[in-house]
């Protein structure tokens, strides 16, 4: 187990609740523990990377500090929405650095009680998922959550990338970590 999921679970131990942050992605209602979440805020301007996956836009230069995007519509496959001058994007802690998630919208904060949580190896069984002829991907979710009537899928954001793609993030960085490389030029365009 490792320290994030450790972190989840000592968290439902201790206080038997959850905090987390809901929110959307197209029509679907999502969460994220408060505790992954360093802070909101809201698009700038994006920097484009080579030769990583279509997911991932580029980067982003907060206060001197260049940030990955992972667009969360396109890591679940959905459909993309162009980027708003009020998208947010969640800066959360990825291993050793920040990592922006980009989603269509913050709903609220929100309590949820240890009784209305189920982790996910407990939803879908590593034996049952193991034979199965299309295997649920497990990486991203911690968890699901009843809310509202919903069933609320709990994002894991260290577990957003395989170990492949975050062996060649971190090349593709280490050849853009001079910040005088990225100019307003290079910046993708915000519909306003």
């Amino acid at each position: 187990m490792n320290e994030p999921d450790r972190m989840h679970n000592l968290q439902l131990a201790d206080t038997q609740s959850l905090t987390i942050l809901r929110f959307r992605l197209a029509d679907q209602l999502y969460g994220v523990s408060i505790a992954d979440i360093r802070q909101i805020v809201e698009m700038v301007a994006i920097t484009p990377l080579a030769q990583v996956p279509a997911f991932m836009p580029g980067v982003i230069n907060y206060h001197g500090t260049l940030i990955p995007l992972v667009d969360l519509r396109l890591r679940f496959n959905l459909p993309f929405q162009p980027y708003r001058l009020h998208t947010p994007i969640l800066l959360s802690v990825f291993h050793d650095r920040l990592l922006g998630i980009v989603v269509d919208g913050v709903d609220a904060v929100q309590e949820i009680a240890a009784d209305r949580y189920r982790a996910y190896d407990h939803i879908i069984p590593p034996e049952l998922n193991a034979i199965a002829e299309q295997p649920i991907p497990q990486a991203f979710w911690a968890g699901l959550v009843e809310s509202e009537n919903q069933i609320m899928p709990i994002v894991k954001p260290t577990q957003l990338l395989s170990a492949t793609e975050q062996a060649t993030l971190q090349q593709v960085l280490m050849r853009a970590d001079d910040a005088s490389a990225i100019t307003p030029n290079d910046a993708t365009h915000i519909n306003e």
